[in-house]
């Protein structure tokens, strides 16, 4: 049986090694979380993603209003009224 204290020191530099992995770069734990072991792996892709999800959600939601406040001004209605109506020959556009 193995000795409790070895167990206790192996799991501290696994935790060690697991937490500086974690301080390095995207690119870099791609790379190296293999040599570590998969489960570590999926934990810093999980990781990953936790990030880059809000990340994402951020700019969609800011772009969202972006794009809607330029579509919906009362210029950019004008603007395209004003396009189909000459593209259809038409006057008057309802």
């Amino acid at each position: 049986m193995e000795n409790p204290v070895d167990q206790q020191r192996l799991n501290e530099y696994q935790n060690r090694v697991s937490d500086w992995i974690g301080r390095q770069g995207v690119w870099f734990q791609f790379r190296y979380a293999k040599t570590i072991g998969s489960r570590s792996l999926w934990r810093h892709f999980l990781g990953l993603v936790s990030k880059v999800v809000p990340l994402l959600i951020v700019f969609g939601i800011c772009g969202f209003f972006i794009l809607k406040s330029h579509f919906g001004t009362p210029e950019y209605r004008e603007k395209i009224t004003n396009q189909i109506s000459e593209v259809l020959g038409a006057e008057e556009i309802e």
